[in-house]
């Protein structure tokens, strides 16, 4: 006799399930999926006023790149001006946009002369808790508050190397 009275009714119940760790989700077709132009480097809703460069996918605007349809710097300020539009959201710590330019120029002249990676001219949003020679980083802690490191991360570097361009610090 005993135990819990869910386990007296029918445990086969997908009910039944409450409760005991199956809280799995599994796909239905009135589930929330986004629409395919909803995801990319920022949502129309977030910035206001926003070209469709923003709204492309990373594989999308490295293959516009490539194609030369637009360019890493048109790129880089649409992005730079969504981040500005989105300010209230306080997304970003620290806005790098001088930074993001030049970074810009930089992948647009790799362009050119046919050095190209996959990431060569995207513009990233860098977690703050990775250390970005110059940049400010306190990772959320106010004991590294101020603190500006004098050394890249392995993880910058190897974006910096395949060039990225960094728009600021999440």
């Amino acid at each position: 006799r005993g135990g819990r009275a869910d386990d007296r009714r029918n445990a086969d119940a997908p009910e039944a399930a409450r409760g005991r760790g199956d809280h799995r989700r599994h796909g239905r077709q009135d589930s929330f999926q986004c629409p395919r132009r909803t995801r990319g480097l920022f949502r129309g809703s977030e910035g206001g006023g926003m070209s469709d460069l923003t709204t492309l996918t990373i594989a999308e605007a490295r293959d516009a790149l490539a194609r030369g349809e637009t360019s890493s710097v048109e790129l880089t300020d649409a992005c730079l001006t969504a981040i500005e539009g989105a300010g209230a959201l306080n997304a970003f710590v620290h806005r790098t946009s001088d930074m993001a330019r030049d970074m810009a120029e930089a992948a647009d002249r790799r362009i050119r002369a046919g050095e190209a990676t996959a990431m060569t001219g995207i513009p990233v949003g860098v977690k703050d808790l990775f250390c970005v020679r110059g940049v400010p980083s306190q990772s959320a802690s106010r004991i590294l508050e101020g603190f500006r490191p004098e050394y890249e991360s392995t993880v910058t570097q190897n974006l910096w190397d395949a060039g990225a361009v960094m728009l600021g610090k999440l």
